[in-house]
């Protein structure tokens, strides 16, 4: 299994960067994807599901823990593999710190890779923190993911 984990002190309420984070429409903006759809009635909570597209693969995630003001996670099926994801939020003086964390485990060939797995998991998490500084903290400085970086990804 392959573990990242990263954290982000925001400049922000934590009511203002929940507010980006639980309107998963807006994952496009900060998380390094094309479009995300949802796929579910639910908008919000546990239930939601949507459909991430990131050009080359797309990963189906549903909402199982929701927290609110503090905890999302998820599960996700991306590339064949199954991986659990939590987002949680934790007051930092006026600011927040928000604190990503992805499992993943994967099969076969893939589980050969695991290094490669997690450091390509972990540039991907660097850049969407820093996107999502930039849509949080109303900064422009959205890093845009090159297709050459896609097409390297094993997974988001």
């Amino acid at each position: 299994m392959a573990t990242i984990e990263k954290s982000l002190e925001l400049n922000a309420p934590l009511e203002q960067v929940w507010a980006v984070i639980a309107d998963h429409t807006r994952m496009a903006e900060w998380a390094q994807m094309d479009s995300v759809i949802i796929t579910s009635d639910e908008t919000q909570g546990v239930g939601l599901t949507c459909q991430c597209d990131f050009g080359f693969f797309t990963a189906d995630e549903r909402v199982i823990e929701w927290q609110e003001n503090h905890k999302i996670v998820h599960e996700i099926i991306a590339m064949g593999m199954p991986m659990k994801e939590t987002w949680t939020l934790e007051p930092r003086g006026e600011g927040t710190r928000f604190i990503w964390r992805q499992e993943v485990n994967p099969a076969g060939i893939r589980r050969l890779m695991l290094s490669m797995i997690k450091w390509q998991m972990g540039r991907t998490f660097d850049k969407a923190l820093e996107n999502l500084r930039a849509v949080v903290e109303g900064s422009s400085q959205i890093t845009q993911r090159s297709d050459q970086e896609l097409s390297s990804s094993v997974v988001r």
